[in-house]
């Protein structure tokens, strides 16, 4: 029995040593223009999101994600046919943002289409158009360049946006008219780290109770042979 214990030992010793290890992560979100997720700015618009840097007394830092996601409302586009004849329009618009750092490989961007009406005839005095649109792209994940270093210290890091709304109108005929949207940018730094124990770990209870049965099976083994 002593034996079959002294031979169980480094096997409890492992599990031990694996209990005690543990992976986490932490996320920061900026947005723009605004703190919060619920302001939008009239497009066009710049800005910069402000993330901290990863703080090493949680650990160590194992992994970098940075996404990115724009969101726009309040979009809007028309234009009546102020000729005498039938005219042809056709109203194209895009949100066109741009986030820059140099730890990026390339530049974060989303060029979704917020509204495209195709090429329509339209009567003398009537109108076309798009109106009280809103929606979001999904996130889009950054390729770092950086070594991990660059996103560990007690300072910040700053990416720049820039957000513009593209028109593409096409028109055969006499048109006027107008259009307006809102927008925003939404920028998350995900650490992925190991925590530090700073001592020995200690054991789950679930693992000193598997590892404890294990030992009282063994003995009772060892008796019946």
């Amino acid at each position: 029995m002593k034996r079959l214990i002294r031979l169980a030992m480094p096997m409890l010793a492992a599990l031990i040593l694996v209990a005690g290890a543990s992976a986490a992560s932490i996320s920061f979100t900026d947005y723009v223009p605004g703190p919060s997720g619920n302001e939008f700015g009239t497009l066009n618009f710049t800005g910069t999101f402000v993330l901290p840097q990863f703080d090493a007394s949680l650990g160590t830092l194992t992994g970098v994600t940075i996404s990115y996601t724009s969101a726009w409302q309040g979009v809007s586009s028309n234009y009546t046919n102020e000729g005498d004849g039938e005219g042809e329009a056709r109203l194209l618009g895009e949100f066109r943002s741009r986030v820059t750092n140099a730890l990026l490989i390339t530049q974060l961007q989303t060029i979704p289409v917020l509204y495209d009406t195709g090429l329509q005839v339209v009567a003398s005095g009537a109108s076309i158009g798009v109106s009280a649109l809103s929606g979001s792209n999904g996130p889009t994940n950054a390729n770092i360049i950086a070594a991990l270093a660059a996103f560990i210290g007690n300072g910040n890091l700053n990416f720049d946006l820039v957000a513009t709304l593209l028109v593409t109108n096409t028109f055969e005929g006499s048109f006027d008219g107008t259009q307006s949207a809102q927008g925003r940018g939404e920028l998350t730094i995900t650490y992925d780290y190991s925590e530090d124990d700073g001592g020995d770990p200690i054991p789950e209870p679930t693992t000193i109770l598997l590892v404890g049965t294990a030992l009282l099976g063994l003995g009772f083994l060892r008796r019946r042979g």
